[in-house]
């Protein structure tokens, strides 16, 4: 510990001349030639506050230390910034001038969520690396190159920050810390506050925290109205997430106003130069934000040289640029022929100096930061101007800069700060990671340890799995429309991986809207697949029902065998058949949508049909799986009758989430709970037994609790076999 303070205090007095105003930024001797890489930096440089000075500063500051650091080179590696004005350009223009510039190495910003999707969806194939300090968890599983098994994509979406799923878990095991047991959320209708919507009430599961109220608002009317509900219910803790600070002052007013209202975490979208244009409302505000890691010693160096404190967007800015610098002078140097993504991506991949296991830590203990000139020369630009890596991962302002293996999209590490406005200023009450929780990145796997657990403790073992005689399913896509387009090849995947285990069509029941194979925005008439790469799912189906056909009683007669004049194909299964029942689309409390009809199909459907086949013995046993957002509070309506297990891929309070967004096509491919479903039955399906199915499943879903249903009335999950469901017997 003794060094990394004295590391610190170096830097501080390397910052502060004594002689010099803090803001002075001293010249220093150049080298006689220099070779540049363009990069384009677009950031809000108007509106309230002071970033554009900010910004510029650290810019400023990046420089000079590029210039110190290669002082004594006749020639040297720097970056020419172009700057645009986030909030006024033409940014659709701008991403297409953009893919069609070969100057251009790098893009640095925007910061707005949907700013940065407008911007990489037009540049994801250009090859060039786009930096950016918003990591929106929909962003990242859209550009990551490794979800769902797809590994044709290429990395070029660089995420200074773990996601905010992250910052949703930290903020709430703060709140946990302290006692709290009942929570709100509020969040932006948008793509920054739907990460919040959707994933608090997956870590208030994880910490037993009880939701009181999940609400979004569209505008500062809703905010009002929604803020001040809020403030009159039980929570003891309500989350903020909001879209700048314009809507923090309408909450502080609001809370000044309710003496009685619950305490107020802020998301980091609030900390910039604006709130501290607000004054004395902010003081005693407090949240949560992206931040430098103390260990760097970049926010003490900064203080001492500008006298205040750097807001969050400051140190990413500045480890953006100094990951371009890194990239393009390896790419300079190399005798290969290497883009910036892939000096990205091995630069990234370098081993992490010291006890892996320990990262912060050991980076002070072989590691120098190299944010500052000295580090710059030394662990980054000496060995790269020799065609080598350096021989550790860099560590910049924000720590060490290695981004998770496989995906390349986000920092498999970030530091938080808590920080609470006092006169006038944030000050920190704390800096957090995630080291020790259970979640370390956006590929990682969850803790199933309590689930499985209680499974175990809860399997009954009366019942005794026989192997079935026959075998039938009905697959059901309750969607319609283009953005859908994973709902329909879910359902198709799981129709191919049932004929390739020798079901036959008449075994199958198959329903779906099939407006997408040959729809208007499919360059591909006739296909639908999972992944870019994939086989086409369309070809060789045999459809029973188009969707808008029927009607959500149409459904539930199909399930029980009431054949009509309509309905001539219906499940008709005895009791020596395990029969398959699959459901995807989209979900909402206790119901199933259909199609854009307004119709549901309610778990009062869901649990009659099931306990009127039980009633008429049309099963031997039988398997639900649902994908729908909070699918368990349909699936679990199937309680109490014998041999039937329901798996959902959320429970009764969360979102289901989709995977593999194909650029291309403008659409998500697949959904994540099916996805994995399908790759277990491909893989281990005649092995693997249904505890171990649901042990997969549940830790390879991210982003929702796989949940089972109906356990004391089911086989033993350890002698039930998936196969018996996904092989025709």
């Amino acid at each position: 510990m003794r060094n990394k303070y004295l590391y610190i205090l170096i830097l501080s007095l390397l910052f502060c001349a004594c002689d010099k105003s803090a803001s002075e930024l001293e010249p220093v001797q150049e080298p006689d030639e220099w070779v540049t890489a363009k990069v384009v930096v677009i950031l809000p440089l108007t509106g309230e506050g002071n970033d554009k000075a900010r910004y510029e500063r650290i810019s400023k500051l990046f420089e000079e230390n590029v210039t110190k650091a290669q002082y004594d080179q006749s020639v040297g590696v720097k970056l020419e910034l172009e700057w645009y004005d986030e909030n006024t350009i033409n940014l659709s223009r701008l991403a297409h001038e953009i893919y069609y510039r070969d100057d251009i190495k790098a893009v640095i910003g925007p910061l707005n969520d949907d700013n940065i999707e407008l911007i990489a969806n037009v540049i994801d194939d250009a090859g060039i690396p786009m930096f950016v300090m918003s990591s929106c968890e929909d962003i990242v599983r859209r550009y990551s190159c490794g979800t769902a098994g797809v590994s044709v994509k290429k990395p070029f979406l660089w995420a200074l920050s773990e996601t905010d799923i992250v910052q949703a878990y930290l903020m709430l095991a703060k709140a946990e810390s302290m006692g709290v047991k009942k929570v709100s959320v509020i969040s932006a209708g948008n793509k920054y506050g739907d990460t919040f919507n959707k994933w608090v009430p997956y870590h208030a599961n994880e910490l037993k925290l009880d939701i009181v109220d999940r609400l979004q608002y569209a505008n500062s009317l809703e905010l009002k109205d929604e803020f001040s509900s809020i403030c009159k219910s039980e929570a003891e803790v309500v989350i903020c997430a909001l879209n700048d600070p314009a809507d923090a002052k309408t909450i502080l007013e609001i809370a000044k106003s309710n003496p009685g209202s619950p305490k107020i975490y802020f998301t980091g979208s609030v900390l910039n130069s604006s709130l501290m244009t607000l004054g004395e409302l902010t003081e005693g505000a407090e949240g949560f934000s992206m931040y430098s890691s103390p260990n760097s010693g970049f926010h003490l160096a900064y203080q001492a040289r500008f006298g205040e404190t750097p807001m969050p967007v400051e140190a990413q800015l500045y480890d953006a640029f100094l990951l371009s610098l890194a990239s393009f002078a390896y790419c300079h140097y190399s005798e290969n022929d290497v883009t910036m993504n892939e000096a990205l991506a091995r630069l990234s991949d370098l081993p992490v100096a010291g006890d892996e296991s320990n990262m912060e830590e050991a980076s002070w203990i072989t590691s120098t930061p190299a944010w500052d000139h000295i580090g710059l020369r030394d662990v980054v630009l000496n060995p790269i101007r020799y065609g080598q890596l350096p021989e550790y991962n860099i560590v910049g302002t924000l720590g060490n800069l290695k981004f998770a293996a496989g995906s390349y999209t986000t920092l498999v590490k970030s530091t938080h700060i808590n920080w609470l406005i006092y006169n006038g200023f944030p000050v920190a009450l704390d800096f957090i990671n995630e080291k020790g929780a259970k979640l370390s990145s956006n590929m990682a796997a969850w803790d199933w340890k309590i689930m499985f657990e209680e499974i175990v403790n809860g399997s009954n073992s009366q019942y005794k799995p026989y192997v079935p005689k026959g075998n039938k399913a009905v697959l059901i896509c309750g969607s319609e429309g283009w953005s859908n387009y994973r709902h329909q090849a879910d359902l198709l995947h799981v129709y191919h991986t049932l004929k390739k285990n020798n079901y036959s069509d008449d075994d199958i029941i198959l329903i779906m809207r099939d407006d997408i194979a040959h729809h208007p925005k499919n360059p591909y008439k006739g296909v639908i697949r999972v992944s870019s790469d994939g086989e086409n799912l369309y070809e060789h189906v045999v459809m029973d029902y188009r969707a808008d056909t029927l009607s959500t009683q149409d459904i539930e007669d199909i399930l029980v065998g009431n054949k009509g004049e309509r309905l001539s194909t219906v499940l008709e299964s005895t009791d020596t058949d395990n029969v398959l029942i699959y459901w995807t689309g989209h979900g909402t409390k206790k119901s199933f949508s259909w199609l854009e009809t307004g119709e549901k199909f309610t778990s009062e459907q869901m649990g009659a049909a099931v306990r009127k086949l039980y009633e008429e013995r049309k099963y031997q046993s039988m398997l639900i799986c649902a994908e729908p957002c909070y699918s368990g509070s349909v699936v679990k309506a199937i309680e109490g009758t014998p041999l039937v297990l329901g798996i959902s891929a959320a429970d009764d309070n969360e979102s289901s989430f989709a995977d593999n967004f194909s650029n291309e096509l403008g659409v998500w491919m697949c959904d994540r709970f099916t996805s994995n479903l399908v790759h277990i039955v491909n893989e281990e399906h005649k092995y693997i037994n249904m505890l171990d199915t649901y042990k997969q499943l549940y830790t390879a879903t991210l982003g929702s609790h796989v949940q089972v249903y109906n356990l004391d009335n089911f086989y033993n999950l350890g002698d039930a076999m998936l196969g018996h469901y996904f092989i025709h017997h």
